[in-house]
């Protein structure tokens, strides 16, 4: 499968996302958050209404992971360091912000009370999701956890991880992707442990159904996984990003295949991002080459977004 060069950004890019009419959402590298019609490559800025980085309802630190609902409301990972008055030194807010299609304004919805362990705060995400009822899943891959937060409450409930950085079932390392299917079962791209878990639903002890036999290049095996989709029918598709691939791996299938080989140069080793449209292509974060990927239609099975 041949990829093809959507966007060309000329900074880092660190999330992607689409909406339900396929507008795909990228966070850069210059603390905002760019919107590119499915049928025009020109960006509007979407978030922050401010030109200046900060910590108000208008601005943004440095955005990481976003999610959009099918109606274009953003969820925004707001938690990588900042620039600050004249650069001499570094901010995090820490927290997830939601923007509403068309508003000017963020609302903080996880975090917001600086980086610690407590439930009402988290650290830097790459990764956030949110499910058909409204629940957002935040990946800390500062506090080895996944924690989900219901609409409108003040602190988050562990879901995954919270026992330190280790690789036994009820353990992350530094985790990064997560993923909610329709059954309710969390996905996590368990980077430093180089699988993807599976959690069923009120549990909190994982499944390896990705990876999980040390880093490495052989089809059992990953190497610093990113990002994780599943489809309706159950494949898991894992963004592999030391390997610089996309690995499917079908459902009670201990191997993974290979569904995109980027190693040519096709894109950087350092790919954060990935998700897919409701046709089956599936677009590539390329931090490193400073653009968007898109790949053609991956899968057949009905996409993940829900709300």
């Amino acid at each position: 499968i041949n990829a093809t060069t959507t966007i060309s950004t000329g900074l880092y890019s660190y999330g992607v996302t689409v909406d339900g009419a396929n507008n795909i959402y990228v966070s850069d590298s210059n603390d905002r958050i760019l919107k590119y019609s499915s049928s025009n490559s020109n960006a509007t800025i979407v978030a922050p209404s401010s030109t200046t980085p900060g910590a108000t309802g208008s601005q943004l630190g440095s955005p990481l992971a976003i999610f959009s609902n099918l109606n274009g409301d953003l969820y925004i990972s707001d938690t990588n360091s900042y620039c600050a008055g004249a650069c001499w030194y570094s901010s995090n807010n820490y927290r997830i912000q939601k923007w509403i299609n068309g508003d000017n304004w963020g609302t903080t919805v996880a975090g917001g009370y600086g980086l610690g362990t407590a439930l009402n705060q988290i650290g830097i995400c790459y990764g956030i999701f949110v499910d058909i009822s409204g629940n957002l899943y935040v990946s800390d891959y500062t506090n080895h956890r996944v924690t989900k937060w219901p609409p409108y409450s003040t602190s988050g409930i562990v879901v995954a991880g919270n026992n330190g950085s280790g690789s036994n079932a009820t353990q992350l390392s530094n985790p990064q992707g997560v993923f909610v299917d329709g059954a309710g079962n969390l996905f996590v791209a368990d980077t430093g442990n180089n699988r993807v878990q599976r959690f069923a639903p009120g549990s909190t002890s994982g499944v390896t159904v990705a990876g999980g036999n040390g880093a490495g290049p052989y089809p059992t095996q990953l190497n610093q996984p990113t990002s994780v989709y599943v489809d309706s029918n159950g494949n898991v598709f894992v963004l592999d990003s030391q390997n610089q691939r996309i690995q499917q791996w079908s459902p009670n299938v201990d191997y993974g295949v290979t569904v995109f080989d980027g190693s040519t140069g096709v894109f950087g080793m350092n790919a954060r991002a990935m998700t897919m449209d409701s046709m089956g292509n599936i677009y590539i974060a390329d931090t490193q080459g400073q653009r968007i990927q898109k790949l053609p239609i991956i899968s057949t099975g009905i996409c993940g977004k829900y709300i």
